[in-house]
């Protein structure tokens, strides 16, 4: 059986075996429980891509065999909040982000070059990284191109690393946009995927089709984390507006890194016209994907939207349906305990605790959580507990999800962010 036909569960096996690692080695070295990795091998539950990363990065496989597997994986469970590179990303040389501002703003090189007072070719060599622009020169261009504050430092403190330029064929391209869709980028790496997603324009000839839906892609990451992380409104409405008319043009079934375009574009619909919009507008996607992880993920956003016009019963309702969506899909077994925690916050969002912290408890216990993503866990359990009115107790786990949170620098989820 060759690699490619290998399913993801299978080949994890074969690469634990191949280091010569029992399960319980391998458990202690990458901090996943034994019976989980053993589900994994056996095709009953999948990983989350930081599961997976993890693990991938124990058993030292190669980056072109750990990016073919990643493509086997593409669960909302990948939507990561902490601030993280992809594993071995290389941060941009120079010229590389001036080039990226550029085409971000849509400048030509010959107004660039007049607004740095330069001539097209020396402008064009500073973006091949051959030479590199004085102070001056390169504050009038930064104004031209619309750098933001923490972008012309990043570039003027030299707080790039002077190296040979990301690779430009179209297969590289394609394995570097699967490592970013799945991880939340540090601020000072977003440019990257304006990078990746100009080449993939240019590189489009040869799958116009693929090439669509892998920009829809970047740009539904892109407007997710910059509204969710960054707060940045306006440039999240550009991202998220640029996948959706992307993805309708390629006319091909959503996937986690596009629906997270559709997320960030329905909260922008909920604060400006209400809840109800952004429920209607999420309606409107339920049949582009044909995964029933999407559909579930989908479902669980619409209660959110529906618990906060006080719709408690319908949100509970919807909430319950992605739950049993979830538990349907034989490819993301795993999702069904996100949209079990998901439901059992829209209890505490009904008053209803009692029934909330059964359900919290027992996922805790389970540990199918990594320790960062327990953090959400123990936060609901001590919000639970503060309604039945165990103040002692619900102190203690808030405490115990605050450390947590301050130790592997997450960024909350929206809808946990009052709690």
């Amino acid at each position: 059986m060759s690699s490619d036909t290998l399913t993801i569960g299978q080949q994890l096996q074969q690469w634990r075996l191949r280091r010569g690692l029992s399960l319980g080695a391998l458990s202690l070295r990458c901090g996943i429980h034994k019976s989980t990795l053993s589900r994994w091998e056996r095709g009953i539950q999948s990983p989350s891509m930081q599961e997976l990363s993890t693990t991938l990065n124990v058993l030292e496989v190669t980056a072109h065999e750990a990016a073919v597997l990643r493509r086997q994986l593409d669960t909302p469970r990948a939507a990561l909040y902490q601030h993280e590179e992809p594993p071995g990303l290389r941060k941009l040389s120079g010229g590389e982000l001036l080039r990226a501002l550029r085409l971000r703003s849509g400048v030509t090189q010959e107004d660039a070059a007049r607004a740095a007072g330069v001539t097209r070719e020396m402008l064009s060599r500073w973006e091949r990284g051959e030479r590199w622009p004085d102070g001056q020169k390169l504050h009038a261009l930064c104004y031209a191109l619309g750098a933001s504050l923490d972008e012309t430092l990043h570039l003027t403190t030299r707080g790039f690393i002077e190296q040979e330029p990301l690779p430009l064929d179209y297969s590289s391209l394609i394995a570097l946009h699967t490592e970013m869709t799945f991880l939340s980028l540090a601020p000072n790496n977003t440019l990257i995927s304006w990078y990746i997603a100009a080449r993939h324009a240019e590189l489009g000839q040869r799958d116009l089709t693929g090439s669509l839906a892998a920009q829809a892609g970047i740009w539904g990451a892109q407007g997710y984390d910059t509204l969710f992380l960054q707060q940045q409104v306006r440039m999240a409405e550009v991202q998220a507006r640029a996948s959706i008319e992307l993805v309708k043009a390629a006319g091909t079934r959503i996937e986690a890194c596009q629906t997270r375009g559709i997320v960030a574009f329905a909260a922008i619909e909920a604060a400006r016209k209400g809840p109800r919009a952004a429920v209607a507008f999420l309606d409107q996607w339920q049949d582009y994907s044909a995964l029933p992880s999407i559909h579930a993920w989908l479902s669980s956003i619409q209660a959110n939207y529906l618990a906060q016009e006080g719709q408690s019963d319908l949100a509970l309702t919807r909430s319950r349906h992605a739950v049993k969506l979830a538990s349907e899909d034989a490819y993301s077994y795993g999702e069904a305990k996100y949209r079990e925690r998901d439901y059992a916050r829209h209890l505490l969002l009904a008053g209803q605790p009692q029934k909330a912290l059964p359900i919290l408890e027992n996922l805790h216990r389970e540990a199918g959580f990594l320790e960062h993503e327990s953090a959400l866990t123990l936060l609901l359990i001590g919000h639970a507990l503060h309604q039945l009115r165990e103040p002692r107790e619900a102190f203690s786990y808030h405490e115990q999800a605050t450390q947590l949170i301050t130790r592997h620098k997450i960024t909350l989820p929206p809808e946990y962010q009052d709690l």
